[in-house]
């Protein structure tokens, strides 16, 4: 489904900046310190971030996407739906248009599985390192053992030798 937003908000680059940013993390939590340090800069307030997720809300609950934000207690915001948006920008910068496309939940359950994968693939990938590390820690500890017995029993035949010299034998 295609709508047409028109934000116009005064403050509508922060809120554009917030939701381009959430949109490139979909589904992924975005911290409240990520946020303000890519939006605002130096510049940036946890009372802004308020304010303008919460306008941003106001404005998405028009076209029924005031669910698209989700608040994650300590640990910040995440996009709860893939939203697409086009930017045109107008003579007058508080204006722009913005188109969203809201997929499908099927759609966002198949990205959380595909990232999921991913995780997996990046564990395994993991796990088949560390198994190599310690076969080849193993390899070098026999190695050594089996180098120490064998000179352990080149000593003990070269005693064995020379106090077979020392009777006659």
């Amino acid at each position: 489904m295609n709508q047409k937003v028109t934000v116009t908000s005064p403050s509508e680059p922060k809120l554009q900046a917030i939701l381009t940013y959430l949109s490139d993390k979909a589904g992924e939590t975005v911290s409240r310190d990520e946020l303000l340090e890519n939006v605002w800069g130096k510049y940036g307030s946890d009372e802004a971030l308020n304010q303008s997720i919460s306008k941003l809300r106001k404005h998405l609950r028009e076209f029924n996407l005031a669910d698209a934000i989700e608040t994650l207690p300590r640990e910040g915001y995440r996009l709860t739906k893939s939203i697409n948006f086009h930017s045109s920008n107008t003579n007058n910068y508080s204006e722009a248009s913005v188109t969203t496309t809201i997929k499908s939940t099927a759609d966002n359950e198949n990205l959380k599985r595909c990232i999921e994968n991913e995780h997996l693939k990046k564990e395994n990938k993991l796990l088949k390192v560390a198994l190599a590390v310690v076969l080849i820690g193993f390899i070098f500890s026999t190695t050594y053992l089996i180098y120490r017995v064998s000179n352990q029993v080149k000593i003990i035949k070269h005693k064995s030798d020379v106090t077979n010299t020392d009777t006659g034998t």
